[in-house]
C-alpha cells in the first residue's frame, strides 16, 4: 500500500511546488515623479532605447519592466516633460526618477487611460489577466484566441482551424464583451454559444489583450455579463531621435497545419510623431489529428482534414502625433479578412454516430460561417491634461466598425452513405450546384469621452459616456439570387448609449475603495416583415434601460500581500438575434424570432488573495456568478425542416434532414461558482515556474423550479511550466496543459454533435518551446506540440486536438 502511494505523493509535491510558480525575467522596477512637488506621473514610458519594448508608469508612478541583458539604456518620457536616458548595469527594483516639465508653468499632465486601471505593482478589486508582450513571446501565435489558452478563468473551444471561441468565468458568445482599441467589437447580431469573431484579431500586431473577470458593464455597458476582452493594437511611440526600423517574421508549422506565415512591421519615429504599418498573411493547409483519432466520427474524411484550409490576411496602420506639450492625437486603421473556412462539425458525422437511429451521412456537403469574414476598425483620439482644478485630463475617441459575417452553405448532390459496418461505408460524394448564402453586416458608429477629475489627495473621479449607432444588412441568396427571408430583417438599427462614473479612494497607503454606476439605454428598431410571412411579426421597436454598478476594495496586509472584494452587476439587451433571427444553429437546432424578451443580468461576488514579490508572485480568486431573466434558448416542442416548416410534435431528431426549433427566452436563473488561480517563481536566476488552474461549476433554475448543469460550462483546466536559459539567450520551456474529464452534461449538449452522450475525457498535452536570441537582429522560435501524439478534445470542439506537431518562426529586425 505504502508503494503504491508513493508516487501520488511524489505527484502531489511536485504540483503544489509548481502551483507556487511565475516567470520573472531580469527586471527594473522603480517610481517616476515630478521633480518640482515630487506627485506620481500616470502613464510615462519607459522603453529600451531605440527598440520598441517598453511599458508605462501606473497612478503611483510605478512601472515594470523585463529586459534580456544589462547594461541597458532606457528612455523615459511624458508630453509636458523632457524625455530623459539612463543606462541601468544590473536588475535594479526600486528607481527614483524625477522628470522635469518643459514649461514653466506648474502643470502636471495626466492623460486619461483605459476605463479599468491595471497596475503591474499593486492588486485592483477586479480581476483582470494581462498577456504584455513578454507573455507573447512565449506563445505560437496561431491565432488571437490560441493567446489565451489556459490563462487563469479563460477557456478556449475551437469548431475549426484557425478560430475559437473564448470563455470567460464559464461562458462565452454574447455574454463576453469584445473590445477593440476601447471600442466595443461586438456586433448587434452576436449570438449565444460559441462566435468566431474573435478570429478576426491579428495575433501578430496587438500590443496588449486585457482580460477582464467578471461584469463590467459600469464601465462599458450592455454585453459584459461575464466579462471582457480588450485588444489594443500596435501603436508606436515617440523617440528623441529619428529612427526608422522593421521587423520580418515568417512561421511555417509541419504535420499540424501546413500554416505559412508571413507578418511584417515597419515603425518610423520621431520627437512629436511616429507612424507604424502592419501587414500580415497566413495559410493554414489542412488539420491533422494524431493516429489515434481515426474513427468514424471524420466521416466521410479521416484524420488528416485536407478541407480544413484557411487564408487570412490584416494590415493594420496606426501613429500618433504631439499637438502641444499637452495634448496629442493617436490614429489607428486595422482590417483583416477571412475569406472563407469550414464549418467542419457541420460536415462530418461526429458525435451523431451514438444517436439511434444513425443518421447515414452528415448534415451538410458544405457549410462555412466565415465566407467571408471580415472587420475593419477605424478611430481618432484626441488626448489632453493639465493640473485643473475639475478636469486633470480628458479623452475623446471616434470611431467606426465593420462586420461582415457571410455564411454559404451546399448540400449533397450524391451523399456519402455511413454504416456502423465499415465494409458498408461509402465516403464518395458529390456537391449539389446550388449555393445558399446569408450575407449578413453590421456598421458602427461610436464616440466615447473619458475624464478624470482630482476631488482631493485621496479622492480621484473617472467618469464620462459613450453613444454607439448600428445599422444591420442582411440577405440571403441562392445562386446570387435573392431568396426568402434574410437571417435578420435587413435595416435593422441599435441605438445604445450611457453615462459612468467611478470613484478610487485611497482610504490610507494600505486601503483602497472603488464604486462607480453607469446608465445605460438601448433602443431597439427591427422592420419585421410582417405577420403573413414565416417571420410572423410586425415592425418593432422598444426601448431598454439599465442601472449597473459596482463596489470593490483592496487591503494590502504587507508590502506585498493584498486581500481583494468586488460586487458588480452586468446586463445585456436584447439583440437583433434574440428578437428576430430564422435559421440553423448549432447542428441540430432551428431559430425562431420572439419578440418578448427583458434584458438579462447578472450579479457577481469576487474575493481574492494576491502576493507579488521578486521571487513569488500569485493570485487567487474565488467567485459567484448570479445570473436572472436569463435569454436562453427553449424548445418550441417542434421539429421542422432546415427552413423551418414543421414536420412534427418533438424534442429530438431523427434524421441529418430535421431540426429542434427553439426560440430565445427568459427563462431562469444561472448560478455560477469558480475557482482562478495562477502564480509564477523564480526558483534560480536563470530558472522559473509557473502554473495555472481554473474550475468553473453552475446549475440553469428554469421557471418550473427545476436544475440541470449549465450547457457547455468549461471543464477543470490549467497549464504547469517550467522555463530557464541553458546557455546566453538560448530559453526552453517545458510545459504541460491539461483538462480533467467533464461527464456533467445539459440537456442541449445531449443533441450536439460535437459532444459525445458520455461527456468528454480528460487529458494531458506536453508541450515544448525553445526561443534563441543570440544572432544580432534574429530571433528563432520553435514550439512542439503534443509531443506524446495524444488523441485528445477541449470540451464542445468539434475536432480532436492536433497530432504531434512542431512550428517554427523566425524574425529579423532592421
Amino acid at each position: 500500500m505504502k508503494s503504491s502511494l508513493l508516487p501520488i505523493a511524489k505527484f502531489v509535491c511536485f504540483t503544489v511546488i509548481l502551483f507556487y510558480s511565475v516567470t520573472v525575467n531580469a527586471q527594473i522596477t522603480g517610481f517616476i515623479t515630478d521633480e518640482q512637488d515630487n506627485r506620481p506621473v500616470l502613464g510615462a514610458t519607459v522603453a529600451v532605447y531605440e527598440i520598441e519594448k517598453g511599458t508605462q508608469s501606473d497612478r503611483k508612478g510605478f512601472f515594470e519592466l523585463e529586459v534580456d541583458e544589462f547594461p541597458v539604456k532606457l528612455t523615459i518620457s511624458y508630453i509636458g516633460y523632457k524625455t530623459i536616458e539612463i543606462t541601468i548595469e544590473k536588475p535594479e527594483t526600486n528607481l527614483q526618477i524625477e522628470l522635469e516639465r518643459t514649461t514653466l508653468e506648474s502643470e502636471q499632465i495626466t492623460v486619461a487611460a483605459d476605463r479599468i486601471q491595471i497596475s503591474d505593482q499593486e492588486s485592483r478589486p477586479i480581476a483582470v489577466n494581462r498577456i504584455k508582450p513578454s507573455d507573447m513571446a512565449m506563445t505560437i501565435r496561431a491565432s488571437a484566441p490560441e493567446m489565451l489558452r489556459a490563462e487563469p478563468g479563460v477557456y478556449v473551444q475551437q469548431t475549426t482551424i484557425g478560430q475559437g471561441s473564448v470563455y470567460v468565468r464559464g461562458r462565452s458568445g454574447r455574454d463576453v464583451l469584445y473590445l477593440f482599441n476601447n471600442f466595443r467589437l461586438n456586433p448587434g447580431f452576436t449570438r449565444s454559444g460559441q462566435n468566431q469573431y474573435f478570429a478576426v484579431i491579428d495575433p501578430f500586431a496587438v500590443d496588449e489583450i486585457q482580460v477582464y473577470r467578471g461584469p463590467v458593464s459600469v464601465f462599458y455597458g450592455s454585453d459584459a455579463l461575464s466579462g471582457g476582452i480588450h485588444v489594443k493594437p500596435d501603436i508606436p511611440s515617440y523617440s528623441d531621435t529619428t529612427s526608422t526600423g522593421a521587423d520580418l517574421l515568417l512561421q511555417t508549422n509541419f504535420r499540424g497545419t501546413g500554416e505559412r506565415t508571413a507578418s511584417g512591421k515597419i515603425t518610423h519615429q520621431q520627437e512629436r510623431f511616429a507612424l507604424s504599418l502592419n501587414g500580415t498573411w497566413r495559410d493554414f493547409q489542412y488539420y491533422r489529428m494524431p493516429g489515434s483519432s481515426v474513427d468514424a466520427r471524420w466521416f466521410p474524411y479521416g484524420s488528416k482534414l485536407n478541407l480544413a484550409e484557411m487564408n487570412f490576411g490584416a494590415i493594420n496602420a496606426s501613429g500618433r502625433v504631439r499637438v502641444n506639450d499637452n495634448s496629442q492625437f493617436t490614429v489607428a486603421s486595422y482590417f483583416s479578412r477571412i475569406p472563407d473556412s469550414p464549418r467542419l462539425d457541420r460536415m462530418m458525422m461526429g458525435y451523431d454516430v451514438e444517436m439511434e437511429p444513425t443518421p447515414t451521412s452528415p448534415r451538410s456537403g458544405y457549410y462555412s460561417n466565415t465566407a467571408p469574414l471580415a472587420f475593419s476598425a477605424h478611430s481618432i483620439t484626441f488626448m489632453s491634461g493639465g493640473k485643473n482644478s475639475v478636469i486633470s485630463s480628458m479623452r475623446l475617441r471616434a470611431g467606426f466598425h465593420r462586420l461582415q459575417d457571410d455564411r454559404v452553405e451546399r448540400d449533397f448532390g450524391d451523399k456519402p452513405y455511413f454504416s456502423h459496418n465499415s465494409s458498408e461505408r461509402d465516403a464518395t460524394f458529390s456537391l449539389a450546384d446550388e449555393r445558399l448564402t446569408d450575407r449578413n453586416r453590421s456598421d458602427q458608429w461610436l464616440f466615447s469621452a473619458d475624464f478624470i477629475s482630482p476631488v482631493s489627495e485621496s479622492i480621484t473621479l473617472s467618469w464620462g459616456g459613450d453613444f454607439t449607432y448600428e445599422e444591420i444588412q442582411s440577405i440571403t441568396q441562392i445562386d446570387g439570387v435573392t431568396y426568402g427571408l434574410p437571417r435578420y430583417p435587413d435595416g435593422s438599427e441599435i441605438i445604445s448609449g450611457g453615462l459612468f462614473i467611478h470613484a478610487d479612494y485611497h482610504v490610507s497607503s494600505r486601503f483602497l475603495m472603488e464604486s462607480g454606476v453607469r446608465y445605460s439605454v438601448t433602443y431597439n428598431r427591427i422592420p419585421f416583415e410582417g405577420t403573413e410571412t414565416n417571420r410572423g411579426f410586425d415592425p418593432y421597436s422598444e426601448l431598454f434601460t439599465q442601472l449597473t454598478g459596482s463596489a470593490g476594495a483592496r487591503y494590502s496586509l504587507t508590502r506585498h500581500f493584498d486581500l481583494t472584494g468586488n460586487i458588480s452587476t452586468g446586463f445585456r439587451a436584447p439583440n437583433v438575434a434574440d428578437l428576430s433571427e430564422i435559421g440553423i444553429r448549432r447542428s441540430d437546432q432551428f431559430q425562431s424570432p420572439n419578440i418578448d424578451l427583458v434584458p438579462e443580468k447578472s450579479l457577481s461576488v469576487d474575493m481574492g488573495l494576491h502576493l507579488r514579490s521578486g521571487v513569488i508572485s500569485f493570485e487567487s480568486h474565488l467567485f459567484w456568478l448570479y445570473y436572472f431573466d436569463k435569454i436562453e434558448r427553449v424548445l418550441t416542442g417542434n421539429i421542422v425542416t432546415r427552413y423551418g416548416g414543421i414536420i412534427r410534435e418533438g424534442e429530438s431528431v431523427q434524421s441529418a434532414d430535421e431540426f429542434v426549433e427553439v426560440i430565445s427566452a427568459n427563462a431562469g436563473s444561472i448560478n455560477l461558482v469558480g475557482v482562478e488561480f495562477g502564480s509564477k517563481l523564480a526558483i534560480r536566476e536563470n530558472i522559473n515556474a509557473g502554473a495555472t488552474f481554473t474550475y468553473n461549476w453552475g446549475d440553469v433554475t428554469n421557471p418550473d423550479g427545476s436544475r440541470e448543469p449549465v450547457d457547455r460550462i468549461p471543464p477543470a483546466n490549467g497549464l504547469a511550466y517550467l522555463s530557464f536559459e541553458t546557455i546566453p539567450k538560448l530559453t526552453l520551456r517545458p510545459q504541460v496543459r491539461y483538462n480533467l474529464s467533464h461527464r456533467r452534461l445539459s440537456p442541449m449538449e445531449y443533441g450536439d454533435n460535437r459532444i459525445s452522450k458520455y461527456g468528454t475525457d480528460g487529458f494531458v498535452n506536453i508541450q515544448f518551446i525553445s526561443v534563441y536570441e543570440g544572432i544580432s537582429a534574429l530571433k528563432f522560435k520553435v514550439f512542439a506540440d503534443n509531443l506524446l501524439d495524444t488523441s485528445y478534445r477541449e470540451h464542445a470542439s468539434s475536432l480532436d486536438g492536433l497530432s504531434r506537431n512542431i512550428t517554427v518562426s523566425v524574425t529579423y529586425s532592421f
